[in-house]
């Protein structure tokens, strides 16, 4: 047992580990630094987008980001076959993705929808408030289911005129419509 504290104590000294119990340096389990998790969760997006010849749909449009305030920014939204991908604008580095046959939920925001939603406006003030409306004039939004691994998320876009949402929506729900089939055909033959 001296031993096993001595190890976790040693591991820590390396700065590799910033606690580890003296049970699991007795097991030998494996610890895991919060860099190399970090590390791995990122490898998933660590790579850039798909030649543009299997893009379906493209668009540099504003992403809706809550955290200590709302802001929007600006980023490429890319629709393949079977993927939403998302990028900074100016980049082919893939920040997030998701899966089209996730995809639920999607329409149109009216102008206080967002807001309402989430009860933000009360946290805001007047000129947010109409920053936020402005905004959210010519926005969709979609919500992932929890299949995907993460829970579900929220993604709320707006776009330059209410044209382009609509077009966004409409074509988005074509190809959701067109994943979900095709992930259909394919369960359907691996029952048979």
């Amino acid at each position: 047992m001296a031993a096993a504290a001595s190890m976790a104590t040693m591991k820590a000294k390396e700065g590799r580990l910033t606690r580890i119990s003296s049970a699991a340096a007795a097991a030998n389990i494996k610890v895991k630094t919060i860099a190399q998790l970090n590390l791995e969760k990122n490898q998933h997006y660590a790579h850039t987008l798909p030649e543009q010849s299997k893009w379906l749909k493209n668009a540099v449009l504003k992403k809706r980001v809550v955290s200590a305030e709302v802001a929007w920014h600006p980023r490429r939204v890319v629709i393949t076959r079977d993927k939403v991908f998302l990028t900074r604008d100016g980049s082919e580095e893939i920040i997030e993705d998701v899966d089209l046959v996730s995809i639920e939920n999607l329409r149109l925001l009216d102008k206080k929808d967002q807001l309402k939603s989430e009860g933000l406006e009360i946290l805001m003030s007047r000129k947010e408030r109409l920053k936020q409306e402005v905004e959210s004039q010519n926005a969709f939004m979609f919500i992932t289911n929890e299949d995907e691994g993460h829970g579900s998320r929220r993604f709320v876009f707006s776009c330059t005129s209410a044209e382009q949402a609509a077009d966004w929506v409409h074509g988005l729900r074509g190809f959701v419509k067109d994943a979900l089939n095709e992930e259909k055909k394919k369960n359907q033959f691996r029952w048979v």
